[in-house]
């Protein structure tokens, strides 16, 4: 877990990918049932896809749908921890494994 850990502080400090944690203390939200991704495109449409208990879902086309996506991850976007706190957050998770 390490090893893990510190492969992605090391992606988050590399600037190609920005990395906000969750905490628990954000409490439910509406991401709990499935997990999604949404892809933006410069020169097209955003993509949702959806995996949860009920399979897998893309589209593009139901505006509306990718809309409520849009909304519900600025919600966990705004929940999370900011960048710096996150990469504070890893920095205490790899302490204590070195400490285990």
């Amino acid at each position: 877990m390490r090893n893990q850990l510190s492969f992605i502080k090391q992606m988050a400090t590399s600037q190609r990918i920005t990395l906000r944690a969750l905490p628990f203390a954000a409490g439910a939200h509406d991401s709990l049932d499935s997990s999604f991704l949404l892809l933006g495109f410069q020169d097209d449409e955003d993509v949702l896809y959806v995996a949860g208990p009920n399979g897998v879902l893309t589209n593009r086309d139901n505006r509306e749908m990718v809309a409520r996506y849009q909304e519900c991850f600025e919600d966990l976007t705004d929940k999370s921890l900011s960048e710096e706190a996150t990469i504070s957050l890893l920095d205490e998770l790899l302490e204590q494994l070195r400490d285990s």
